[in-house]
């Protein structure tokens, strides 16, 4: 039951957490350090070994986290397992909902609890299924992993995307439970940032060097090959200065850096890793030109919304996630898939035709939000979807 102080107990769940880096983990710690400000909530997730993350613990958390067993199957993909102490310890615990940003294994015992508590389970959709399962999966297997997928969502009290494209996929993929739209926020908190010289100098990049710049996972699936073709037909285009940084990490890193190579663009690369210090993080967006988000996979894109903070436009691809927040040459730039279209669209860029500052200005205006905005929506959601719930046992 909800308190008389009206704070909310949220039990929040996810298949994949920190010490595996990339959008979803960020977006779970950013709303959890803004649920507890106040409200109670803890965090259900499997263990995790990342050899490039040692040191990480969960105690330098400001939240709780339950731990059960796993197995990892894929590189930086684990099958959590509910072993029986992580339950006594989770079933011990108050919640009044339950909030699960994956599908698999957590999700099922998340609708166990509900069972046994009779309490609300909502689920987040940050993955662009279709696309990510066309590019994995043989179609048979894709077909079948959809469909779990749907019945999945359709089992939830309430689903939660992250975009509208998102929802309308969704949906048309046969989804019936009520899907609300949520986008992802930001760090909206001006910090101290490192000098410009420092930046600069840290990555060998001059003064007049122009800085297209990619924050992500260093995978396949965000199209990295494909950016790196486009670089090669921008630097035959044109003379002008210019470097792309790539800040992130992953299973293909080494084949992007051959790639890199063999397309004799390596000076016009640089493979910065991933950074987990947002000082830095912002700094490097700061000196930053231009965002080149190409993904065609992401169902939001936190990148975006993390480079209009700093005044930073991005270029993306028309029908995605990305391109939902972007007005084309007023905050942002749209372009076809074509790689010729993008590689002109650069250029066009690179030769002045827009007033870029004006246009990261106007990114700032209109594209983010900060995660304390955000989680209040998500607060209001919780409290509605509890309610909703409570008269649906009433009529029963």
């Amino acid at each position: 039951m909800i308190n008389e102080n009206n704070k909310l107990n949220i039990a929040m769940f996810s298949d994949s957490f920190f010490p595996t880096m990339g959008g979803r983990e960020k977006v779970i710690d950013y709303s959890m350090r803004e649920i507890i400000k106040n409200n109670n909530a803890f965090l259900c997730a499997p263990k995790i070994k990342n050899k490039k993350y040692p040191d990480f613990s969960d105690a330098n958390l400001p939240y709780k986290v339950f731990r059960c067993n796993s197995i990892e199957i894929l590189t930086d993909s684990y099958l959590s397992i509910c072993n029986r102490k992580f339950r006594k310890e989770v079933e011990k615990q108050k919640f009044d909902i339950i909030h699960c940003q994956t599908k698999y294994a957590l999700l099922n015992y998340a609708f166990k609890l509900r069972k046994k508590f009779y309490v609300p389970v909502v689920t987040s959709v940050h993955t662009n299924y279709l696309d990510v399962y066309t590019k994995q999966l043989p179609k048979l297997i894709r077909n079948i992993a959809l469909k779990y997928i749907v019945k999945q969502m359709n089992k939830c009290d309430k689903v939660i995307a992250v975009s509208n494209y998102m929802k309308n996929q969704i949906i048309s993929l046969g989804v019936k439970t009520d899907v609300v739209v949520i986008k992802n926020g930001t760090h909206c908190k001006e910090t101290d940032l490192f000098d410009k010289n420092y930046i600069r100098e840290m990555y060998n990049i001059d003064d007049d060097t122009f800085v297209l710049l990619y924050v992500g996972r260093i995978i396949k699936e965000k199209n990295i090959g494909f950016q790196l073709e486009v670089i090669k037909r921008v630097k035959e285009l044109t003379n002008k200065k210019f470097v792309f940084l790539l800040v992130g990490d992953g299973k293909n890193m080494q084949e992007f850096k051959k790639l890199a190579k063999t397309l004799e663009i390596e000076d016009y690369v640089k493979f910065i890793g991933q950074i987990n210090d947002t000082k830095l993080l912002y700094s490097i967006y700061k000196q930053a030109n231009l965002l080149f988000f190409s993904s065609l996979i992401d169902s939001d894109g936190l990148t975006i919304v993390e480079a209009a903070f700093n005044s930073v436009p991005s270029l993306v691809i028309e029908k995605t996630g990305g391109a939902e927040r972007i007005a084309n040459n007023e905050n942002g730039f749209i372009t076809t898939s074509d790689k010729e279209d993008i590689a002109n669209k650069i250029v066009e860029i690179l030769d002045n035709k827009y007033n870029l500052s004006s246009i990261g200005q106007n990114a700032r205006n209109t594209i983010p939000k900060s995660w304390e905005e955000v989680t209040q929506t998500y607060l209001e959601e919780y409290r509605k979807t509890i309610e909703e719930f409570k008269n649906k046992k009433i009529k029963c």
